[in-house]
């Protein structure tokens, strides 16, 4: 079976001081900018729910309010909603169709989803807006607000987080282009601006991961859980630290405790299946893909890992329904997979 790490590349939900949330006044917000601002600093201290709650209240007062939307799209994907943090980038895009930061947290959700023509497309797209921009005359840019500089304002962030977040979108970029030892530089100058921001951990965690580093990959992503221990993606993606050096005890407690956080959470019962396979418990991996198949329906890779369990576990019948459907969501997987699919195909019950 094989396994997604998945990582919440794009999003910088940042971690900081509760006492800015203090020193908010203590009424209940009555339009939708106060209930924006709320949401994004609940947000950035690392309590998605609370913050999606927020800015619920922020999109129904203005449907147009396009940063609340990007930010519930950041929440969502922290929480691993990918369908919904989906839908979210469609309206900011929508609302904000210049900025490519609603491009390239899209991508990151879409990519989440399995539809990586889908991801790639959207990374196009945000490098030729970035391109763009770069290339404007001061004076114009001067004119233009995005999506970044309005939750800047929106939350007065000092000069050290607005850095902060630029080395991040660096690292962003970096990665994409698979540049990991370029994006981990600017994680480590994002840490000395910002040493409390979880978001700068798990994706130095995850990069460190695509260089082998896993000791390096696990630390990160504990301290990761330090600073928000309600981090769902941060103990999904310590799992997988954890499955690469055989700890499989471990990895099945981090993926248990990523989806006690988000129970809808479907990469964490994909991959929670794929340890719990390794484990030879065929009927767990099946239940895991049964609970991830039907929170998202379209993952190809789902279908197939649940036909690989229902073989294993001597449902030839089974595995030969996924098998199909499999191939008819994603075919590419038809020549990726195909010793195992023939296999398959080709077994007598």
């Amino acid at each position: 079976m094989e396994w997604r790490i998945v990582v919440r590349t794009w999003i910088f939900a940042l971690v900081i001081p509760i006492l800015l949330v203090a020193a908010l006044p203590q009424d209940e917000p009555k339009d939708s900018p106060s209930f924006t601002r709320l949401g994004v600093m609940t947000i950035r201290e690392g309590r998605f729910e609370e913050g999606i709650k927020l800015l619920d209240k922020a999109i129904k007062l203005d449907a147009r309010n396009g940063l609340a939307r990007y930010w519930r799209g950041r929440a969502n994907i922290a929480l691993g909603n990918m369908k919904e943090a989906v839908a979210d980038f469609d309206e900011a895009v929508r609302l904000n169709p210049t900025d490519p930061t609603a491009y390239v947290n899209r991508a990151s959700a879409k990519r989440e989803m399995g539809d990586a023509a889908g991801a790639d497309a959207d990374m196009k797209i945000a490098t030729v807006l970035g391109a763009e921009w770069e290339n404007k005359p001061v004076a114009e840019k001067g004119r233009e607000v995005s999506l970044t500089d309005l939750t800047a304002k929106l939350v007065d962030l000092p000069e050290s987080e607005v850095k902060a977040e630029n080395l991040l979108q660096k690292a962003m970029k970096e990665v994409n282009d698979g540049n990991i030892e370029d994006a981990i530089k600017n994680l480590d100058e994002a840490v000395k601006e910002r040493p409390k921001d979880a978001e700068a951990y798990l994706y130095r965690g995850f990069s460190k991961t695509r260089l082998g580093d896993i000791p390096g990959a696990i630390e990160e992503n504990n301290q990761a859980i330090h600073l928000n221990p309600r981090h769902a993606m941060a103990y999904n993606n310590r799992g997988y630290a954890k499955y690469t050096i055989e700890d499989l005890p471990g990895a099945l407690a981090d993926l248990t405790k990523a989806i006690t956080i988000n129970p809808r959470y479907y990469e964490a019962y994909a991959n929670r299946a794929t340890v719990k396979d390794k484990m030879e418990d065929y009927r767990g991996a099946i239940k895991d893909l049964d609970k991830a198949i039907g929170i998202n329906p379209k993952d190809a890779l789902a279908y197939f890992n649940r036909a690989m369990a229902k073989w294993k576990n001597k449902d030839i019948n089974g595995a030969k329904r996924d098998v199909d459907q499999a191939v008819k969501i994603g075919p590419e997987l038809e020549n990726k997979y195909r010793q195992a699919i023939d296999k398959i195909r080709n077994s007598v019950r």
